[in-house]
């Protein structure tokens, strides 16, 4: 018999400011998203013995929600420099209508491209701090 999961996937629909910024503040708290979520659903369940997870507090929210919009002011300035697996424009605006006419945005292939560039860079910068 094969190995069997005992926690199945589950999909939730979160937006992705908030799913961030819960990533982030429990990743401070030392906790994993994960855990902070399991745990706010045993609480709000009102399962015996249920906690509910350490909430961050302002300042760090504060601190993290900064930090998100300066990352998402830098991810346009990155994705517009690469090349887009979408429309295939190797810089600058992305292309819609069969390749014709540029848009004011990017697609989101190449944004999620640029976000990982992003976290390479600032992983990179990090390390080259405390290296």
């Amino acid at each position: 018999m094969p190995n069997k999961p005992r926690t199945q996937h589950r999909s939730v629909r979160v937006d992705a400011p908030e799913w961030d910024d819960l990533d982030a503040a429990a990743d401070e708290i030392g906790l994993d998203r994960a855990k902070v979520i399991n745990l706010l659903i045993e609480n709000w369940l009102g399962r015996p013995g249920a906690e509910a997870p350490p909430r961050p507090s302002r300042e760090l929210m504060e601190r993290i929600i900064a930090a998100r919009h300066v990352r998402e002011a830098e991810i346009p300035k990155i994705a517009v420099a690469i090349p887009c697996p979408t429309c295939k424009v190797k810089q600058g605006p992305c292309v819609s209508n069969g390749g014709r006419r540029p848009t004011d945005d990017f697609h989101r292939a190449r944004l999620d491209a640029a976000g990982k560039e992003l976290t390479r860079r600032q992983k990179a910068e990090g390390s080259s701090r405390n290296g």
